[in-house]
């Protein structure tokens, strides 16, 4: 994986994956920044996270100290009345004092005259007093009430503007009455938001603050670099000023509420209270039966288990932080997907993926178990999936269009194996352009034009389609490489390595040869396997040239074009040309890579040929892969002619040997075999190659053929070589005549009459 990273980073484009992995980023960062991370977390992660902790057991534990008392229906039927008295307050009151309690929380905002009776309040005022601190709830409101005097509270002690987060809405707060005033001066917020937050601190005013109910009187409180510090500990604030309660499992808290009723009973007796010990924390809460449901991320509680939780996290000092980096985490779990997506095989890049995001998950979870830190992995999650998979896809398309792109193009060219190959490799195809050595090899099927007449165009489409496919075949089993077919031909490379890196075969011109000599020697049995006039017969030239030439693809942006170019590329056509039937001509460069192979080269003889549009002859080398069994070449050829004869209209005469009539060439002298109304036959010792040309004049023992053509405007004559083939020692070319006119061409074959015999037989 670390490779295709160094290679994808190294690369000199910026691939599609890339910018389909930014795009994802973007539009996940514009759904967060627009309220998406905030619905994901109060409906998804939260929920999930806290559940998950408190189901593990990682959740907070309630403190021993806390004692929570409730003011139910079994309390309001022993008092006989809708709240309690001032008698039992008083009374509830003293109780508490002598358990010496260390602070006790009502949530009552005890705004209106408890009494009328002075001696009744003096007596709640002393026991009240005596029992400090005793925390009230207020209210705050953003318009008056008629009727109640807003309180001004400024206990902090420190400067609420040094704070970063505070809200600067001013609300006007609804304490205690003010014939309480100077007795219950603890008096706080009791509001709780939902998804489990809330507001350490309200603004009262411009100058004073209120703090919640349940952060009151028992902790310190300071303002350090503008973050609030309560008993030592930093309490992390978002941008509302809001905090994150640490929800211990609900029923912790239900668990511990019990009715006030015995107790209150007791105190009225002047009996001790039991089960409140020195130093508890007493809260006592109107009827929880018939609370507030407030929604929170372990689901929806009473408004009560949601102060009891803020008091109790204030005590154990463990308060929950959010991780910021929300959008760092997200560009970081979109980096990953589209790392595992981009650079992981298909195949596994899906399990990857989910993998990856049960980590994530996991780690979360367990960062929030272990450290208190909040994470919202629900927006970085969709980021993985999102990304990950959509990078996956575009791979997986990309791939098939590669797969259907490789196979149109490379069908043929390689083996099936090596397509195959090719196809499953996550490598880029190397068909650049460059320079290598390689061993060209031109097939050609004799005549094929001439005998395709005899048949409609679709059967000499699918006979030469088989052939060629069994000819490909023979080729991919000796590592060639198919160029394309030409016509009634094919080029193909050895050498060449399309499924990988450059690399030169060092037996490439070996491989060349040794598929030349298995091609022809299935192509010889099967000509003389055909017993059907009227079946097709495939004789073959071949040629064989190595060097350096410039290979790659040529194709266009939809399709892949090998092809090869060079001196050595047209020297190989030319060979393929000069080639007699059932014979392979190999270059010079080429027998040179044949020295170990004593076998190939003792079948080997060497020739000087005339190429087209070359002046210099070459040396070349021929191998007759059945120069052992020269009858069964004879037998192919016999069969191809009679085939081949039967669609031809132009009649051959044949010349006797001792036909007063000499055929001079820019070679020598040619001995004439037969003429025809299109060309002739002559015998060189030369080797020549097909589409070479011939310029010749034509003397007579007693000068009057030479007077009839120069008659006839008839000098020189320029006939190209069509064909050839070994004829004893020399070689037998047949010519077409190419620069006379209709008119010429008959005064030629009249004034060759007087030599002629009968015709031999229609042939080319």
């Amino acid at each position: 994986m670390l490779n295709h990273l160094k290679r994808w980073l190294s690369s000199k484009r910026v691939p599609r994956s890339a910018v389909i992995a930014t795009l994802c980023f973007a539009i996940l960062l514009t759904i967060s920044h627009f309220g998406g991370a905030r619905f994901s977390a109060r409906h998804l992660t939260h929920p999930i996270s806290f559940q998950a902790r408190n189901h593990l057991g990682f959740g907070p534990e309630i403190n021993s100290h806390l004692k929570i008392f409730s003011i139910d229906q079994k309390t309001l039927g022993e008092i006989g009345r809708d709240d309690i008295s001032v008698e039992d307050w008083t009374a509830l009151f003293g109780a508490l004092h002598k358990s010496k309690v260390r602070a006790v929380y009502i949530d009552l905002p005890f705004s209106f005259p408890i009494t009328r009776d002075e001696k009744l309040l003096q007596k709640f005022r002393d026991a009240a007093q005596a029992l400090k601190p005793v925390v009230v709830a207020a209210r705050h409101e953003r318009e008056k009430i008629n009727g109640l005097t807003p309180a001004r509270l400024g206990f902090l002690g420190f400067d609420p503007g040094s704070l970063k987060n505070l809200d600067d809405s001013a609300e006007l707060v609804y304490g205690p009455h003010t014939s309480l005033s100077g007795i219950l001066t603890h008096v706080g917020h009791v509001d709780v938001e939902v998804d489990g937050e809330f507001k350490p601190l309200r603004r009262v005013s411009k100058e004073d603050v209120i703090l919640h109910w349940s952060l009151q009187a028992i902790f310190k409180f300071e303002s350090k670099d503008g973050q609030l510090v309560i008993s030592d500990s930093p309490v992390p604030l978002n941008e509302a000023g809001s905090a994150l309660v640490n929800l211990p499992d609900p029923s912790l808290i239900s668990d511990r509420v019990t009715s006030l009723e015995p107790f209150l009973r007791r105190a009225r007796s002047g009996q001790s209270l039991e089960g409140i010990d020195e130093g508890d924390i007493v809260l006592i809460f109107n009827d929880m039966s018939r609370a507030t449901l407030v929604r929170t991320p372990v689901g929806e509680v009473p408004r009560e288990v949601v102060m009891t939780s803020i008091l109790n996290g204030a005590l154990q000092g463990q308060w929950l932080e959010h991780l910021r980096a929300e959008a760092l985490l997200l560009f970081a779990a979109c980096f990953i997907g589209f790392v595992l997506a981009a650079v992981t095989h298909p195949a596994v890049s899906a399990g990857l993926l989910i993998f990856s995001t049960l980590l994530l998950i996991g780690g979360s979870l367990a960062i929030f178990a272990f450290s208190n830190v909040l994470i919202s992995w629900g927006m970085p999650i969709s980021g993985l999936l999102l990304t990950g998979f959509t990078v996956l896809a575009d791979r997986i398309r990309t791939r098939e269009r590669r797969a259907r792109l490789l196979k149109s193009s490379l069908t043929g060219v390689v083996s099936p194996k090596a397509l195959r190959a090719i196809v499953r490799s996550s490598r880029a195809l190397d068909v650049e352009p460059r320079c290598q050595e390689l061993t060209i090899m031109f097939i050609d099927i004799v005549g094929f034009s001439r005998h395709a007449m005899k048949h409609s165009a679709d059967v000499n489409f699918k006979r030469l389609s088989d052939y060629f496919n069994s000819v490909r075949a023979i080729i991919h089993q000796y590592g060639g490489v198919v160029d394309r077919s030409l016509g009634e031909g094919l080029i193909c490379y050895f050498g060449y390595q399309v499924a990988g890196q450059p690399r030169i075969l060092a037996n490439h011109a070996e491989a060349a040869l040794d598929c030349a000599i298995r091609i022809q020697q299935e192509a010889l049995g099967l000509s003389i396997a055909q017993d059907d006039p009227d079946s097709v017969i495939f004789p073959l030239r071949i040629g064989i040239n190595s060097g350096e030439v410039h290979i790659g693809d040529l194709g266009a942006a939809n399709r892949i074009e090998i092809t090869a170019i060079g001196h050595v590329v047209n020297i190989a056509q030319r060979l393929e040309g000069a080639c007699g039937v059932y014979r392979i001509l190999c270059g010079l460069q080429t027998v040179d890579h044949l020295r170990d192979r004593i076998d190939l080269l003792t079948g080997m003889r060497k020739r000087n040929i005339s190429i087209k549009n070359q002046e210099a002859k070459f040396e070349v080398y021929e191998h007759d892969p059945f120069a052992l069994r020269p009858d069964l070449v004879e037998k192919a050829i016999q069969k191809f002619r009679k085939s081949y004869g039967r669609s031809i209209e132009d009649h051959r005469y044949s010349i006797p040997a001792d036909a007063p009539i000499a055929i001079w060439t820019q070679l020598g002298r040619a001995s004439l075999v037969d003429v025809s109304f299109s060309g002739l036959s002559v015998e060189l010792e030369e080797v020549l190659g097909q589409g070479t040309l011939l310029k010749f004049t034509i003397d007579s023992q007693d000068r009057t053929m030479e007077t009839a053509l120069r008659d006839a405007e008839i000098e020189i004559i320029i006939a190209e070589v069509r064909w050839g083939r070994e004829a004893g020692e020399g070689y037998r070319y047949g010519l077409m005549i190419k620069n006379l006119t209709v008119e010429q061409r008959q005064t030629l074959l009249n004034q060759f009459q007087r030599f002629l015999t009968a015709p031999l037989a229609k042939s080319s």
